[in-house]
């Protein structure tokens, strides 16, 4: 949910070092990272060439991929166990003809490199975005006025993106009201909040993909600025008004009672 990436070949040494008689296993979900990161976009696995340290893989055909559906790489005797015992495997219908080439092209695309600028492009779009929201961050730095609420609207996450990860979460108080400010402008982010989250991380997440320009995040950090531009406005004023409330001279009049004798 974070965009952030796992630290696998960390996993990896973990997994040995405790479990020394080969006894543990590891799977890993290539959904967010099929066709994005790995060489020609094979994965993470791939990325740090570690297929043979893992148990099973799983692709998802969705996402990056722009197809449906999924597969899961493994050795033949899971394959053959999940086969006859995998209930969503054996209650299911066989994919369609139209699918299966939708993946296979999407695959050679891949493999043959024509996506490979595509990918550079995103990867430096992803960069540039997180430099951008920082900038905005630092920008409306806590204690910039007295009434202002700013260090309660947004703050970026502290991993930087350079490991390839497109999804960057935007932390507020207020996702819901930068979400639909964002979206009245015409930008499609979606704010998440709990309990798909924890309380206080909250959040807009953001998904970066290749046919994104730098010009379209140069705009989105634009309304991002004149959202907080608001927040701060509206918690002035209402700041001002309480000070100016409780400074107001009282007009009533206290009656005290005569001291008996």
């Amino acid at each position: 949910m974070d965009g952030s990436i796992l630290s696998i070949l960390e996993l990896v040494n973990t997994v040995k070092k405790h479990l020394p008689h080969g006894n543990g296993h590891i799977i890993i979900d290539e959904a967010h990272s099929t066709g994005v990161l790995g060489p020609r976009g094979r994965g993470l696995v791939c990325q740090y060439g570690l297929e043979k340290e893992i148990w099973a893989r799983v692709h998802g055909f969705g996402k990056a991929m722009g197809c449906a559906g999924g597969v899961v790489l493994c050795s033949p005797t899971a394959r053959a166990y999940l086969i006859n015992y995998a209930r969503t495997f054996i209650y299911t219908t066989s994919m369609t003809l139209t699918s299966l080439i939708c993946i296979d092209t999407t695959y050679d695309h891949l493999a043959g490199g024509h996506a490979d600028e595509a990918h550079r492009h995103l990867l430096q779009l992803a960069d540039f975005t997180y430099q951008l929201l920082g900038d905005i961050c630092c920008r409306y730095a806590p204690n910039s006025s007295p009434y202002s609420s700013a260090p309660h609207l947004i703050r970026v996450g502290r991993e930087k993106p350079s490991s390839g990860s497109p999804i960057l979460p935007i932390f507020t108080t207020k996702p819901r009201s930068l979400a639909s400010f964002c979206q009245s402008k015409g930008y499609m982010v979606r704010p998440i909040v709990a309990p798909t989250v924890p309380v206080g991380t909250e959040r807009v997440r953001l998904c970066l993909h290749a046919k994104n320009t730098f010009e379209q995040v140069r705009g989105l950090g634009e309304v991002i600025r004149q959202w907080i531009q608001n927040q701060q406005s509206a918690a002035a004023i209402e700041g001002r008004g309480a000070v100016e409330e409780l400074g107001r001279p009282t007009n009533s009049v206290v009656r005290m009672s005569k001291p008996s004798l």
